[in-house]
């Protein structure tokens, strides 16, 4: 009888590909454990690339006293500026107000807190962002001021407050390509089939491939319950609570750069973020959710909510004809019995699995803190493994795009002045999406035309093909929704000749 051939051995298998998935790759993989990560859709495919596009504190979760939360969160701001500063990107936040809304010295009070709370943080190993940036509140008179002129008279005052930007998806991708880098193996596409504890590792199936493992980390998101029911390991698993989150785009509301943050009567509020230039991205929603995570979709009840709450404070009125696009997310927040989703705590909750060996669950967590969760996590895992030696790594090292030696603001004015002679919107876009792997996409380019076919958006064959070699990028769908958004900007022809050239290079 033939042997059966020899599986490949690993460390860790992490499942699934979302924004804690590769963040813990990255930090695992850094400290030198050997990890195989598996995914079974695009990385990024799920939550993370549905969410609010912030990195901040979450200020209503102060009402709910998730002060830890908040702190860590705020802390995090600073650092991922400095690993990522082509992707976060502080903005000046408005909070209109009126005299149905909390006092004025309320949420002046609340946003002092906010803005003051990260100094209990932790310190970061360096600083190349600067932190002035992200302080400061104010009161702004909307009457003299341009942020004033959207919005309905009513509103004659209001506030400013800092916190960030961030493209979910790139941030996602970036984290994987580190974790990559670092000698990771990162599997699109892989679905863990079964798995099964041999002696003291666990044995997988995932697709054509078989691995052994010495521990296992189910971070799956809204699918944590179902792979540990689909895999035998925990039926009928209960651990996680499905919220859908919706938002809606539009164009531009409004000229100007900054985002506004809008109170509903229900405690809830609404953003209102300039998005890709062109647009506005409006939302969010909280609603309980059942069924296939895969399968959300904004809900009539949804768009209206957020309609209504826009129509509220702008003076252009948007109807459902207004709509240009829309998104659903689930977030999978963990289940700690809350009568109601908005109180459903965001924070997360790590959890070994019982009667399962070295088996870790992740519920919960959000954007902002997948880091400190990564390191968290990482050392759970170095209490079950041990320590490896991987001398010199730091968790808030750069990620892929940060300019190593040099102020991004610097090079990114370099950029602009070497690359003078392609599109502004084109190097633009290059430098907040790529940052300074921009410069390998141009390469030894000299003309725009040099970059190759353009299929619309200034996507070039260049750009796709640098999708293709160091980002997992195989379909339509994984290049112009995920990693580059230009599906809201290119027309069915335009998306039917990137198909086509896809097929050509199979």
């Amino acid at each position: 009888m033939a042997r059966a051939p020899k599986q490949a051995e690993y460390d860790v298998l992490i499942i699934g590909g979302g924004i804690n998935g590769c963040g813990i790759a990255r930090e695992l993989s850094g400290r030198g454990y050997q990890v195989y990560l598996a995914e079974m859709n695009d990385l990024a495919s799920g939550t993370s690339s549905w969410s609010s596009k912030l990195v901040h504190g979450g200020l209503r979760y102060l009402e709910q006293y998730e002060f830890k939360l908040v702190r860590e969160a705020l802390a995090e701001r600073k650092t991922l500026m400095d690993m990522a500063p082509h992707l976060v990107r502080p903005a000046r936040f408005i909070l209109p107000h009126n005299r149905q809304m909390r006092p004025k010295w309320l949420i002046r009070l609340g946003l002092s807190i906010y803005d003051h709370l990260d100094l209990f943080g932790r310190t970061r190993r360096h600083r190349t962002s600067d932190d002035k940036s992200l302080k400061g509140i104010r009161t702004v008179s909307f009457r003299n001021d341009r942020t004033g002129q959207p919005l309905k008279s009513e509103y004659s005052t209001g506030f400013e407050y800092a916190d960030c930007f961030v493209d979910d998806t790139r941030l996602t991708i970036i984290n994987a390509r580190a974790a990559s880098q670092q000698g990771a193996t990162i599997k699109p596409r892989h679905k863990v089939e079964s798995v099964k504890r041999v002696g003291d590792r666990w044995h997988a199936s995932i697709q054509s491939e078989k691995i052994s493992c010495k521990l296992v980390i189910n971070a799956a998101g809204p699918w944590a319950d179902t792979v540990l029911d689909n895999l035998a390991v925990a039926p009928a698993a209960r651990n996680i609570r499905l919220v859908q989150g919706s938002h809606i785009i539009v164009n531009a509301l409004f000229e100007h750069d900054q985002p506004y943050i809008l109170q509903h009567d229900d405690g809830r509020i609404v953003f209102a973020i300039p998005y890709l230039d062109k647009f506005t991205l409006l939302g969010t929603t909280d609603t309980e959710y059942s069924g296939d995570p895969a399968k959300a979709e904004i809900t009539s009840e949804e768009q209206a909510y957020i309609l209504e709450v826009v129509n509220r404070y702008f003076l252009r009125q948007l109807t459902q004809k207004d709509v240009i696009a829309s998104y659903s997310g689930v977030r999978p927040l963990f289940n700690d019995s809350n009568a109601s989703a908005q109180k459903v705590t965001r924070d997360y909750v790590l959890n070994w699995q019982k009667d399962a060996e070295n088996w870790l669950n992740i519920f919960g967590g959000k954007l902002t803190t997948y880091r400190t969760l990564s390191c968290e996590v990482a050392e759970m895992v170095t209490s079950m493994l041990g320590r490896t030696e991987q001398a010199g790594w730091h968790s808030d090292a750069v990620l892929p795009g940060t300019p190593e030696q040099t102020e991004f603001a610097q090079w990114e004015a370099e950029f602009h002045q070497t690359y003078a002679f392609l599109d502004p919107g084109l190097r633009r876009r290059l430098c907040q999406h790529y940052g300074a792997d921009a410069e390998q996409i141009i390469g030894t380019a000299r003309s725009q035309a040099e970059l190759g076919t353009d299929f619309g958006g200034g996507l070039t064959v260049a750009e796709i093909e640098f999708l293709r070699e160091h980002e997992w990028a195989e379909t339509v769908s994984d290049i112009i929704w995920r990693r580059t958004k230009l599906g809201y900007v290119l027309d069915a022809s335009q998306k039917q000749a990137i198909s086509a050239y896809l097929k050509s290079k199979s």
